[in-house]
């Protein structure tokens, strides 16, 4: 058993330092060839994290960003291995687990079943695409930049539908508190210069799922914030 135990943790540490080393390096250098593409944005590798008692992976983030907004892009992992992507445009440092992010409109079919069943060996095969050290031959660094390119466009093109909503003032009901501090960024689904357009339905799926805060039951109106187009 003790020797069991041995092989399984130099194989995490092993896999741990491909991931942090390696890997990380060249998913960085993925984000630098899309900056190159699209100068006015920042693009940011967010490392891995892992789920308890093994390496396998939790997530992996990038952030896209310019001087008006932002946007974290996860690329996820449950224990099983499967897939996921999520998007959200947030201000602040972003690690919530599960992603709580709206899920990435192009799914993940674009990605072979090998990467997309994420399991402890994926990290091998990413290392042996990368033994040179060379991200253009890498299957799997050129999957995620053509991923991190459409988000590029993405987000390009929704800038202006993109609006941050302000409280004006405190607001209490029985049930919550409303204060100036509690902003969001919503992106609507129409072009549009009104963010309430359709009974703010977006602003309030996002102040439900960032504040745990009920709009319609603090009956909350347009007249309770203020907003501005981020363009």
């Amino acid at each position: 058993m003790k020797t069991a135990l041995s092989v399984i943790s130099l194989k995490n540490k092993v896999i741990d330092e491909a991931l942090k080393g390696p890997i990380s390096d060249a998913l960085k250098r993925v984000g630098k060839k899309v900056e190159k593409q699209y100068p006015f944005l920042h693009v940011d590798f967010h490392g891995f994290s892992y789920f308890e008692n093994s390496y396998q992976i939790r997530h992996f983030r990038y952030r896209i960003s310019n001087k008006k907004r932002i946007l974290w892009l996860t690329y996820e992992f449950n224990n099983k291995g499967d897939f996921a992507i999520y998007y959200d445009f947030l201000e602040e440092f972003y690690d919530i687990h599960p992603c709580t992010g709206k899920e990435w409109i192009w799914g993940t079919d674009w990605l072979p079943k090998k990467y997309r069943d994420w399991n402890e060996g994926t990290p091998c095969q990413i290392m042996e695409e990368l033994s040179n050290n060379n991200v253009d031959d890498s299957c799997f660094c050129n999957l995620i930049l053509d991923n991190l390119m459409m988000a590029a466009v993405g987000f390009i093109n929704t800038e202006d539908r993109v609006f941050e909503i302000i409280p004006k003032r405190i607001k209490r009901t029985s049930d919550a508190v409303l204060t100036p501090e509690m902003k969001v960024i919503v992106t609507t689904n129409i072009h549009t210069s009104d963010p309430f357009y359709n009974g703010a339905e977006e602003i309030k799926e996002a102040y439900m799922r960032l504040y745990g805060f009920d709009y319609k039951k603090a009956c909350c109106s347009m007249d309770d914030f203020e907003f501005k187009k981020l363009d």
